[in-house]
Formats: C-alpha cells, sequence, structure tokens
C-alpha cells in the first residue's frame, strides 16, 4: 500500500519511566547499573511531561500491531548487542 504525507508512529501507546526501564535492563543482565539521576534542566519545563506513541494510524492503515511488550522487547535488544558486539568495538 502506497501512503504518501502522513505520519506514522511505531509505539506501543504505553509510556515507562527511565527509572522503570533501567530496572528492567538490570534484572535482564543480572547486576545493578551504577545510574546518577538528576533533575529536570530549567529549559524543559515547558515540555511535556508524559508522552507515548499514538500509533492509531500505523493499526487502521497496515494492520500494525505492537509485537513484543517492554521487557521481551529491551531482552531481544540486549541479545543482539551482545552477538553483534564486535560492530561497537
Amino acid at each position: 500500500q502506497r501512503v504518501k504525507g502522513e505520519i506514522f508512529n511505531i509505539g506501543s501507546g504505553k509510556q515507562h519511566s527511565i527509572r522503570d526501564i533501567v530496572s528492567i535492563i538490570e534484572k535482564l543482565l543480572g547486576k545493578k547499573l551504577d545510574i546518577k539521576y538528576g533533575s529536570r534542566a530549567s529549559y524543559y519545563k515547558k515540555e511535556l511531561k508524559f508522552f507515548s506513541a499514538n500509533n492509531t494510524n500505523a493499526r487502521s492503515t497496515f494492520n500494525w500491531q505492537v509485537k513484543y511488550g517492554l521487557e521481551s522487547g529491551i531482552s531481544k535488544t540486549i541479545d543482539w548487542f551482545k552477538k553483534n558486539r564486535k560492530l561497537y568495538l
């Protein structure tokens, strides 16, 4: 199907915090990461604090659907980087 000039957001439609993502990564790696969280810079005050991808257009146009949950997606990403580590050394 050919489509021109439309926006397609690809994402789960759910919001996740950085802390949630770090927690999943720590669980999957089996180790605690040394993460230092800071406060939001003053210039971020005007930005949205909550957002998620609206995938309605992709679902209705292409019959697209989320294939992996957050944890399984991160797990697959970690596995890929482990298998392809030589590309980053």
